[in-house]
């Protein structure tokens, strides 16, 4: 079994014994679980989309983001539980057990947990103590840039290569540069930005969608926040493939049919562009 432990969402994969490489989807049948605990109002801990949801309603009760501080003492507070990184970090691993043991009918033989390739050894040695909480044994921790490198099949090249991984999270921006030489591949320098990811950028269009329509972002009601949040996320991915998105939207009384460019796109997260290039600067230089 491997696992991306993110900062946003995570994945699980299954290697079987034929070779084929199977993603792992949780009850909404989807792939990835968004990496968010939340404590109900009858004190059973949600992981995943459901605690995603209540991150807005209900904020004192809920905790993302958690994986920044790993190889910290950082306490959340889910009502009036303290949990540290490790804590909430051994939550996810644990869903994503169950839901492997849901949907294989055969015993874990090894698994392999991505970490960041800045990752300490502090970081590292409570990344695995999130997993022997979660009851888990692992193989192995490899860098995220070589697990991406691998999934790409660059090891199988003839030659010996330099290349670069950018690795744009949900939280967080990583720039590696790697070298492999006989087969090996080896992490030679690594940059990045913990606070920079995907969430930004969908944050950055709900302001714009916000302040185009008149609205106080900040003044809304939680549940409003969520829907603008929901409609950025959804220009956020179709921009990927189309030159322009729109979304309906409706707060209050009033219907917002909302229509972005990639070229407004551009603009609206031109500063958050501009952090991405100064960190690939910083490491290429």
């Amino acid at each position: 079994m491997g696992i991306d432990l993110g900062t946003t969402n995570s994945l699980a994969a299954v290697y079987s014994d034929s070779g084929e490489i199977l993603l792992v989807k949780n009850h909404n049948d989807e792939v990835l679980t968004p990496s968010v605990v939340s404590l109900t109002d009858n004190n059973e801990l949600l992981v995943g989309r459901g605690a995603k949801s209540r991150l807005v309603l209900a904020p004192d009760r809920s905790a993302a983001a958690f994986k920044r501080a790993i190889g910290t003492t950082k306490e959340f507070k889910l009502g009036r539980t303290g949990y540290s990184a490790i804590d909430l970090s051994a939550l996810v691993l644990q869903e994503l057990q169950e839901l492997i043991k849901a949907q294989f009918d055969a015993p874990i033989e090894s698994l392999v947990i991505t970490v960041p390739a800045y990752f300490n050894s502090i970081q590292r040695e409570q990344t695995l103590a999130a997993a022997d909480l979660a009851g888990l044994s692992v193989s192995r921790l490899i860098n995220e840039p070589t697990a991406a490198a691998l999934a790409y099949g660059l090891q199988d090249r003839d030659a010996e290569s330099t290349f670069v991984v950018l690795d744009l999270g949900g939280g967080t921006f990583d720039v590696s540069i790697l070298e492999m030489f006989d087969g090996v591949m080896e992490v030679r320098a690594s940059s990045g930005d913990a606070f920079l990811g995907g969430e930004d950028f969908t944050l950055a269009i709900a302001l714009h969608i916000a302040e185009e329509h008149d609205l106080r972002f900040q003044k809304l009601k939680a549940l409003e926040q969520e829907k603008i949040l929901s409609a950025a996320e959804q220009i956020k991915q179709s921009l990927s493939s189309q030159a322009d998105a729109t979304a309906s939207l409706e707060i209050g009384k009033s219907t917002f049919d909302i229509t972005i460019t990639r070229a407004q796109f551009e603009d609206v997260c031109g500063d958050l562009t501009a952090r991405l290039r100064s960190t690939d600067r910083t490491l290429l230089v």
